[in-house]
């Protein structure tokens, strides 16, 4: 393994010194985000759940300040299922939202170090994808979507416990599950759909890589014999991959089943 200084603890303090940097004025200076749908959605929704949060509705149905009035928990992308949103319920605002949406860039970046150690080996090209996605243009214009930062921060980790998952299975698929739930829940369907996509994609080559290392492996002695198709080398990743997906949506039953009867009622 390449040697390196950068270990996880101080990739984390350098990352964390450059959130600071860039949004110091967020975590320090009493300003707040506001540009666009963070002014729109995003703040109000979260204003609103703080509010009928410490009234004692901890999981408000109903929004009655927008138009005639709307569901709230069932839109998904109000984060009211969401644990971390206890950031923002617990601390005041509008601090509390900024905070919030930096500490999801952080964990983006961690994870996607994690990730890029775990596939290359190389702690300084991890250091390297983890500031890259932390600091890129997709991840940073989605600052004003307080729940796509959500999304994004869990994705390396949700690909990481999942690849874990379908290789070593036992344990590992019920953390794989949990960190898919948290992704889940923050209510960006375009980046939970990219996340799974790619997760099967990439299971479906390491079928094929292991299929390949089957047959170099094979001995001479039975060189008529049939190979195995390659279903027979998916298969054990594809129920675990499965069984991954089923806990998931197990544990945001109560988020996805308001929303799809919301969906089913919507133009």
């Amino acid at each position: 393994p390449e040697p390196s200084f950068l270990t996880p603890g101080r990739f984390a303090l350098i990352l964390a010194a450059l959130l600071a940097v860039t949004f110091w004025r967020v975590l320090f200076g009493g300003e707040a985000f506001f540009y666009r749908d963070y002014g729109f959605l995003g703040y109000p929704f979260a204003h609103f759940h703080r509010e009928c949060f410490w009234s004692g509705d901890f999981f408000p149905l109903w929004n009655p300040n927008v138009n005639c009035g709307a569901p709230f928990l069932a839109q998904w992308n109000t984060l009211c299922l969401y644990p971390g949103a206890l950031i923002y319920l617990l601390l005041p605002l509008p601090w509390s939202l900024g905070f919030f949406c930096v500490a999801h860039l952080f964990l983006g970046g961690m994870g996607m170090r994690a990730l890029a150690e775990r596939w290359t080996g190389s702690p300084f090209g991890a250091a390297v994808a983890g500031v890259a996605f932390v600091f890129s243009g997709l991840v940073l214009g989605c600052v004003i979507y307080p729940n796509y930062l959500v999304a994004l921060g869990w994705m390396p980790w949700v690909v990481l416990a999942t690849r874990r998952a379908w290789q070593q299975g036992g344990r590992s698929i019920v953390l794989a599950a949990l960190a898919g739930a948290m992704q889940m829940l923050s209510g960006a369907p375009e980046i939970i759909l990219l996340t799974w996509g790619f997760l099967a994609a990439l299971m479906v080559v390491e079928g094929k890589r292991k299929k390949e290392k089957g047959k170099s492996a094979e001995t001479p002695a039975s060189p008529d014999a049939p190979a195995p198709p390659f279903a027979f080398y998916l298969l054990p990743f594809a129920l675990r991959l499965g069984a991954v997906a089923f806990l998931t949506t197990g544990l945001c039953a109560a988020q996805l089943l308001p929303f799809s009867q919301l969906l089913s009622l919507s133009q």
